[in-house]
């Protein structure tokens, strides 16, 4: 795309490197996390909607939520996709996802 701008380009590599070089803490302290956020998850999905056999798109899921939230309320007849800019994030977000035997992520 020659029509982005260079600096635009600089900030947007600078941003997926540090969610990358983050992307361990994320996954050490990933059940803190979890605790202290799954009510602000459950009210996400819920004011959202979301129910059984919907079908969302969670951008910039990082280390896996909403998705994996919203992969529980949609059932096996629904389907989330979940998508990062940082490929250390979506490899926790995978084996969040593979950890938690949910087959619509």
């Amino acid at each position: 795309m020659s029509d982005q701008n260079p600096d635009d380009l600089k900030i947007k590599s600078q941003q997926k490197a540090a969610w990358d070089d983050s992307a361990e803490g994320w996954k050490r302290w990933w059940p803190a996390f979890e605790r202290a956020a799954q009510t602000v998850n459950d009210r996400l999905v819920e004011l959202a909607f979301v129910r059984a056999g919907a079908r969302v798109l969670d951008i910039a899921t990082g280390s896996g939520e909403p998705a994996l939230t919203a992969a529980r309320a949609v059932g096996q007849s629904g389907r989330i996709v979940a998508v990062d800019m940082s490929p250390g994030m979506l490899a926790i977000a995978r084996e969040r996802v593979d950890a938690s035997g949910l087959h619509n992520v």
